[in-house]
């Protein structure tokens, strides 16, 4: 599964470096927020794709590290990073084993990619491994609902999606993840949206580079669907299609110090 993701995602790497959905969101807004005003920080991404969390480190950080399995995607990273005047590190590895130095970074982050890894507690436990004491780990990612029906339907929508997704996890199962992994939660917000306007169901699948034949089964589940469950998991019929919201949570965890 891992080499199939790692391979997926070479080829649509410039799908993400061109997302608006992950280039900007009201996530990267709260995080830039919750962050502060440090200038001296060492942030390390983990999942990170073109860069665009890495990104909200700039001018806080005196270290950039992001972290991929996709060579193609690392290599955005540094296209994009020097575009921007920045100087970063570029790591490729699987979440669930990263060759970088214990207590090392103040803040791990990891946006809208932990759904994907193989082994989501060996991925906590090296995301706290290679955060300081007093550090913090931020995820940032798909949920699952509590209601079970709904969340298989969310299942359902985004393996159609994404064959690679593994699990969108919900709350309380995160917080769960995040107690095993030692990590005390010092913020959490649910069901925010990536694109608070929605994403037309075509746009989603173009970045995701789904096909044809998985944007017509998208439809297709979408409409045999009661219309209550689509409100219930933020999906919306807009003019001419579907619009996804892409729902989220940010949660933040400290490692003791």
């Amino acid at each position: 599964m891992q080499d199939a993701a790692r391979n997926r995602f070479d080829r649509i790497a410039d799908n993400y470096a061109n997302s608006e959905v992950h280039a900007s969101s009201p996530t990267l807004q709260q995080l830039s927020e919750l962050v502060g005003d440090r200038t001296d920080l060492e942030v390390c991404d983990v999942g990170c794709a073109a860069g665009h969390t890495a990104f909200v480190f700039a001018g806080r950080a005196r270290t950039v590290v992001g972290v991929d399995p996709s060579p193609t995607m690392l290599g955005n990273f540094r296209t994009l990073a020097r575009s921007k005047g920045l100087e970063v590190e570029a790591v490729e590895a699987f979440a669930e084993s990263i060759p970088l130095a214990s207590d090392r970074f103040d803040y791990v982050t990891c946006r809208l990619a932990s759904h994907h890894f193989s082994d989501i507690d060996a991925a906590m436990a090296e995301l706290r491994r290679i955060t300081k004491p007093g550090g913090r780990v931020v995820i940032i990612d798909l949920h699952g609902d509590d209601d079970p029906e709904l969340d298989g339907l969310n299942h359902q929508l985004e393996v159609l999606h994404d064959p690679t997704h593994v699990r969108s996890y919900t709350i309380a199962r995160w917080r769960e993840l995040f107690g095993r992994a030692g990590l005390e939660i010092v913020h959490l917000e649910r069901d925010v949206s990536e694109r608070p306007s929605g994403v037309p169901l075509s746009r989603w699948c173009e970045i995701a580079s789904s096909g044809a034949a998985a944007h017509a089964a998208l439809v297709t589940l979408l409409e045999h669907t009661d219309p209550a469950r689509h409100e219930a998991i933020g999906v919306r019929r807009g003019p001419s299609e579907y619009m996804v919201p892409v729902r989220t949570c940010i949660i933040m965890g400290e490692k003791p110090r």
